[in-house]
């Protein structure tokens, strides 16, 4: 489970400085920065310095965040972007960033072949509601969609009658999703709470950007009897901060439907998937203690870490043990584990080969510390593993995994939830037939997209500008080229 030792959350300042890595392990750069979108409080993207790796200089980029994955107790970042992507990516100087908006930002994206997080949920934002969130404009500033953390630190907060009730002293960022969990204000002894610090969802503040301030939507009443911490006591889990948001009437951004419903905000994971998982432990709950949740030995978890979940062995329907969970990669746009991966020893002649599987074929059995694989053995007998050196490290490949066993990417279900009745009424497999139907449609909302895109930049852009942006989609055509082949 989550803990001091596994938490859910890091603070920016303890990202920052993280030195990064390649698949390899060869040190490639550190994070300078860490940009924080305006709007829901997402983590937009990176700013990383590569020094003299392949030539890159003093240069800084922008990565995706969901290109980099952590390597918690290392301190490390290992990113996953080829080395000759790396090569020809366009960097900027460090004092002279690019205007940071979501058109701009579209482009890096497009770049290192993820899709905008902006495009997967959330509506778009029109510039009336732009300029509200951002106020009026000033002549010596822009009013950019991002900022980073630390031009946010130091901000002053005001409660709603415009008094100064403290500054912004921490940005925490959930592991999960790079989202924002909370930010940690402190007051220095307004309302007589002395030097206690507060964790507070980001959706409880309101930028005033031209005032280097965050107004704080809390009624001093609340406030005054709010819980703080102490520095050497953060949250650091889902369970302490749920209680947090709680307290303030936010629901907790991770119980996707709900917040998407209550706060207007993009979620961070799909919340059919979220039911989908929560529906799937509570059945085996209460499988396993005759249809009632026991509390012997302490509560039944919400949510189990994914070190607590490694080495739990497999069965097949039988019952018979078949093999163990070495690892679960994590997809940090969204927070869902990728896939599983598992080893197999001896059974089926499987011996040294790793095994990626979707996080939808195997069925927890909570008290047993076994998770129960649904997947035939001829099926099993047929899979394509890989060795420790070769890991599924990109959608395009993990795409061939979910079809051969039968699944539908998770990626894709915004976009097949229009198409498909019910979940209730609808199996959670498809057929390969149908996976082609949905493969399609969701190729088509993609180029309507990109269609848009750049009908939107070619209002603006100049020639050289047109060149270069020409010139970065022919890279991401080459790299495309046998996508979904």
């Amino acid at each position: 489970m989550a803990d001091r030792n596994n938490p859910d959350f890091l603070s920016a300042s303890t990202i920052k400085g993280d030195k990064v890595v390649n698949a390899a392990g060869e040190d490639l750069g550190k994070i300078e920065e860490l940009m924080i979108d305006l709007r829901d409080g997402r983590l937009a993207f990176a700013v990383l310095s590569f020094g003299g790796f392949l030539g890159l200089g003093n240069k800084l980029f922008a990565i995706p965040w969901q290109a980099l994955r952590l390597k918690l107790h290392d301190h490390v970042f290992v990113l996953d972007v080829p080395k000759d992507i790396l090569e020809k990516a366009e960097g900027f100087d460090k004092d002279n960033w690019p205007i940071t908006s979501h058109e701009w930002l579209s482009t890096v994206y497009s770049y290192y072949g993820y899709q905008p997080y902006w495009q997967a949920g959330m509506p778009r934002e029109t510039e009336s509601q732009r300029m509200a969130r951002v106020g009026s404009p000033s002549a010596g500033r822009k009013n950019p969609d991002f900022l980073s953390a630390g031009t946010l630190k130091e901000d002053k907060i005001v409660s709603m009658d415009g008094e100064d009730v403290g500054k912004i002293e921490e940005f925490m960022i959930d592991l999960q999703d790079g989202k924002v969990a909370y930010v940690v204000v402190s007051h220095g002894g307004t309302l007589g709470l002395g030097n206690k610090l507060f964790a507070i969802p980001w959706q409880a503040l309101s930028l005033k950007l031209h005032e280097h301030a965050f107004a704080l939507n809390v009624s001093n009443e609340t406030f005054d009897k709010a819980e703080g911490f102490d520095k050497d006591n953060w949250p650091l889990t889902r369970g302490e901060l749920s209680r947090t948001y709680s307290y303030y009437g936010y629901p907790p951004y991770w119980q996707a439907g709900m917040a998407a419903q209550a706060a207007g905000v993009s979620a961070a994971m799909p919340a059919e998937a979220e039911s989908e998982r929560m529906a799937r432990m509570e059945s085996e709950k209460m499988v396993q203690t005759g249809g009632t949740v026991s509390t012997t030995g302490g509560e039944m978890p919400d949510f189990l870490s994914a070190n607590t979940i490694k080495k739990d062995k497999v069965v097949n329907r039988a019952g018979e043990d078949i093999g163990k969970i070495e690892e679960l990669l994590v997809d940090l746009e969204n927070g869902r584990i990728a896939y599983a991966v598992l080893s197999f020893g001896g059974f089926l002649g499987m011996a040294d080969k790793f095994f990626a599987i979707p996080w939808q074929a195997l069925a927890l059995r909570l008290h047993e510390h076994a998770f129960t694989l649904n997947i035939s053995k001829d099926i099993l007998e047929k899979a394509e593993g890989f060795d420790k050196d070769h890991w599924p490290l990109t959608r395009e490949e993990l795409f061939r995994t979910y079809s051969y066993y039968g699944y539908q990417p998770y990626w894709q279900r915004e976009v097949t939830e229009r198409a498909e009745m019910p979940r209730e009424t609808q199996p959670p497999r498809t057929t390969r037939t149908e996976k082609e139907k949905l493969l399609e449609t969701a190729e088509e909302l993609i180029a309507q997209q990109e269609k848009e895109r750049i009908e939107q930049l070619e209002k603006t852009e100049t020639d050289e500008e047109k060149l270069k942006r020409l010139e970065r989609e022919k890279a991401i055509a080459e790299r495309r080229e046998h996508k979904y082949q």
